[in-house]
C-alpha cells in the first residue's frame, strides 16, 4: 500500500476520533486537542486527495486545516 494510502486511511480515523470525542464529551471544539486532530487528519486528506486530483474534497479540507489552524493561533493569543 502506497504511503499516500495509508495517510488517508490515517486522515479518516483522526477526523473520525476527534468527532466522536467531542460528540462524547471527552474533549470540546475549543480544545487544542480537537483542533490539533482536525488539522493533522485534514492535512493529510489534502495530500491524499491532491494525489488522486479529487479536487471538492481537497478544497474542503483545505478549508477545515484553515479552520483548525486559526483555533489553534487563538488559543496562543
Amino acid at each position: 500500500m502506497a504511503l499516500v494510502e495509508i495517510a488517508g486511511w490515517i486522515a479518516m480515523v483522526l477526523i473520525l476520533l476527534g468527532y466522536g470525542l467531542n460528540s462524547s464529551g471527552k474533549i470540546t471544539a475549543q480544545s487544542s486537542t480537537y483542533s490539533w486532530i482536525n488539522l493533522i487528519g485534514g492535512a493529510l486528506f489534502v495530500w491524499n486527495t491532491y494525489v488522486h486530483q479529487a479536487f471538492a474534497p481537497m478544497l474542503l479540507n483545505i478549508i477545515w486545516v484553515i479552520i483548525a489552524l486559526v483555533g489553534l493561533l487563538k488559543k496562543k493569543s
